[in-house]
């Protein structure tokens, strides 16, 4: 089994987890209902473009703890190396942002994209 470098082991306390997790979804809500009331710009399509840039930020590490946050989230949990984890990110955030970018709005309310 490969060695992860010191750096990638490093962990985040819970408290400090949950506090930027809180964050991200209260920032996430903000975004998405500020949008819609104030520009009168698509909730969905926001939220693409929110997670989106935040998996790609996540995946090419800046900052940081971002990365350590979204590491230690749901199924991403169990990825451990920062080989698969990284790249992983990156492809997620940027099929994140196309979708925003290029899907019809029916197509990010129904959740099934149609070729």
């Amino acid at each position: 089994m490969r060695q992860e470098p010191e750096d990638e082991r490093r962990e985040i306390s819970y408290r400090f987890f949950l506090l930027s997790y809180f964050t991200i979804f209260v920032l996430m809500q903000l975004v998405a209902w500020g949008g819609y009331y104030l520009l009168d710009l698509d909730p969905f399509r926001l939220l693409f473009l929110f997670c989106g840039l935040l998996f790609t930020l996540a995946g090419i590490g800046v900052p940081r703890t971002l990365y350590l946050v979204v590491r230690n989230t749901g199924w991403f949990y169990s990825i451990r190396d920062p080989q698969i984890m990284r790249p992983l990110l990156l492809v997620l955030g940027a099929g994140l942002l196309l979708a925003a970018l290029l899907l019809p709005n029916a197509e990010l309310h129904s959740g099934t994209i149609h070729w």
